[in-house]
């Protein structure tokens, strides 16, 4: 085999596996959303398992058919192969962000702007979520890899996430909690407005997570109304701030 059609063929393989990497984890994420697998197999296996191998390969390809570009006259396809060689490259690098966004977020799952008192969820949540879910205790519950209390890791974590005095009357919070919920795509389960009670479950796009929300809106007087937000993670040890970010997205929605 000569030289150039060496050079041809490696810049061939090796921009066409990178092309494929996109694809290869949208569908792995997707298709747990879609029921095609678990999201253990979708996370575990295609993701972190065989996705980062591809990877792996596709970089060492592009690398080749960046090298054989370079040196093999006339030296052609050398932009092929750096942008070959880019997307694995990008794709590591966003790895990399997300452990280390990790890495600086407490490991918990379960997160309550009131810690003392979190809301409770109702059987009709606990029925949804199964036996082999996490936890729906908060009280006393340790972090899942430690002996810390989940509540003394998230008031390390997010200081800021506390109960809300929203100033309305609580039948309109109650009402922009709801539209507010409805617009976000959630799946409603419980709607008390006497006790001041929304339940609804939240799936992710990447992966069909299901993550748990419960609001608890207390009447401080006529015109200030007590929010608290509970959000819990059906599966999973870190939610990598998912849950915070979701009860601030509401908490933002509802004060808008």
């Amino acid at each position: 085999m000569s030289k150039m059609r060496l050079k041809n063929i490696l810049i061939k393989l090796s921009i066409t596996l990178s092309l494929l990497l996109p694809v290869w984890f949208a569908l792995a994420a997707k298709g747990s959303t879609w029921g095609w697998w678990s999201w253990q197999t979708g996370l575990l296996k295609l993701t972190m398992g065989w996705g980062i191998k591809l990877m792996m390969v596709a970089a060492i390809l592009a690398l080749l058919a960046l090298l054989a570009s370079i040196i093999v006259k006339p030296r052609n396809g050398i932009m092929i192969a750096v942008i070959a060689l880019l997307i694995p490259v990008a794709g590591t690098v966003y790895g990399k962000q997300i452990r280390t966004k990790a890495a600086g977020l407490p490991f918990i799952h379960d997160v309550s702007t009131d810690t003392n008192n979190p809301p409770e969820f109702s059987n009709t949540i606990l029925t949804a979520r199964g036996s082999e879910s996490n936890p729906a205790h908060y009280i006393g519950k340790k972090v899942p890899r430690g002996e810390q209390l989940v509540a003394d890791a998230q008031r390390e974590g997010y200081p800021d996430l506390t109960t809300v005095n929203v100033n309305s009357n609580i039948i309109e919070v109650y009402g922009r909690t709801l539209s507010a919920i409805a617009s976000m795509g959630w799946e409603i389960h419980t709607e008390d407005q006497v006790n001041g009670i929304i339940e609804a479950t939240d799936t992710t796009f990447w992966y069909g997570f299901k993550d748990d929300v419960i609001v608890r809106l207390t009447a401080v007087d006529d015109t200030t109304t007590a929010m608290d937000v509970r959000s819990l993670s059906r599966v999973g040890g870190s939610d990598i701030g998912k849950n915070a970010d979701r009860i601030k997205q509401l908490i933002n929605a509802v004060n808008q």
